[in-house]
């Protein structure tokens, strides 16, 4: 019995250069011949050659595109499509080949078929790398498919000669999950402190984009507002809240009681004060709320006024952990970002270490920081890399 043709997308879903869909099944060839319109026509679409031209649904044209064909050692056929990147063309183009009888699928189903895997850890990296959201978080993925079976061949060769040391290994790769999940998922950033600090305006510069409405009237921000950006590779999203301050009415009560959950709530906070106001017992007061190892990061905005105060007086166990900037300038935010990527775990060092970047990973490293034998760490080891 034939396999039914199964279709996917194996880039995320996002506005980008180029978008590949695969296709794949039995007969995937006659149905590219419905909607693929080679600029050479050929007869037998050759293996492991380009081939441009339009796609089509009837006599609609959806997009030029460039398709490659291969042949798997069983006889099934497989092309990828590869477009313009952009949600509306893949989105046409699954709708066209579900109209000529493909059966549109996750990523995850075909992740086997459009690239096989030598090991178990090789198979979870393909399955993510479509999900990932920026170039830095697809190329250290990519990397773990060697790293992390190397690291895990090392602990269980060390296990031979020195348990101790070969446990102290595995909790070390343990502690590795949650800045990778950072890496994968994305991190949330909050920025969180008085009004009229330029908490929005600084928002604004991280994420490359006026995203937020920005005001010289204090209180403008009355709910937290979040956006998607990348910093150095980093995905992340940034949160702009409401200003902490004696609230005026019910509605900034709210907005202060969300602010300070989301702030509790997030792998980094940025407390940016006005570095041209003068300081206050609340400053002070609002600082104790938080601590470096939080971690949070101090943000002196306006450095580029006369400053009223400073720090090293006034709050000196923030000291280095704190950033004088301009957000409106531009001036000082290079170095922000370098503190904050450092801040969430991602160190100059991190795209060449392994890292625990699964559940199942997590699962079966465990019994290693804690094994009695050898034989053990060697189990879980093969389980592992499968």
């Amino acid at each position: 019995m034939n396999e039914p043709v199964r279709a996917a997308v194996l880039t995320p879903l996002e506005p980008g250069g180029i978008a590949v869909v695969s296709l794949t099944g039995s007969h995937a060839i006659d149905l590219l011949g419905r909607v693929f319109q080679p600029t050479r026509p050929t007869a037998d679409w050759p293996a492991d050659q380009l081939h441009f031209g339009r796609l089509a649904d009837g006599h609609q044209v959806l997009d030029d595109a460039i398709v490659a064909v291969r042949t798997a050692a069983d006889g099934t056929a497989r092309v990828d499509f590869n477009v313009h990147g952009g949600p509306r063309i893949v989105q046409r183009l699954l709708l066209a080949l579900e109209h000529h009888g493909a059966t549109i699928v996750s990523t995850d189903e075909i992740a086997a078929d459009a690239w096989p895997a030598a090991s178990t850890i090789e198979r979870e990296v393909y399955a993510l790398l479509p999900k990932t959201q920026t170039r830095r978080a697809a190329a250290w993925l990519s990397r773990q498919r060697e790293l992390l079976g190397a690291a895990l061949r090392d602990i269980a060769a060390l296990a031979v000669q020195d348990m101790v040391r070969a446990r102290a290994r595995a909790a070390e790769l343990l502690d590795t999950y949650a800045v990778a999940d950072r890496m994968l998922a994305g991190a949330s950033i909050v920025l969180t402190g008085p009004t009229n600090a330029g908490k929005s305006t600084l928002a604004n510069a991280l994420c490359g984009k006026p995203r937020v409405l920005v005001s010289a009237e204090a209180g403008t921000t009355r709910d937290y507002v979040s956006e998607p950006a990348a910093i150095d590779g980093v995905p992340v999203t940034v949160i702009d809240t409401a200003g902490v301050r004696e609230p005026t009415d019910a509605l900034e009560v709210e907005a202060i009681t969300r602010a300070r959950r989301q702030a509790a709530e997030a792998d980094l906070r940025l407390l940016v004060l006005d570095g041209h106001a003068a300081w206050t017992p609340a400053d002070g007061q609002f600082l104790t709320r938080f601590a470096p190892d939080d971690p949070s990061l101090v943000v002196v905005n306006k450095a580029d006024l006369t400053p009223e105060f400073e720090l090293e007086a006034v709050a000196p166990a923030w000291v280095s952990a704190a950033v004088a900037v301009s957000a409106q300038r531009g001036d000082g935010l290079d170095g922000l970002r370098g503190r904050i990527v450092s801040a969430l775990g991602f160190s100059d060092a991190w795209n060449a270490q392994p890292a625990v970047f699964s559940q199942r990973q997590l699962d079966g490293l465990r019994p290693m920081a804690a094994a009695d034998s050898a034989a053990i760490i060697a189990r879980q080891v093969a389980q592992l890399i499968g």
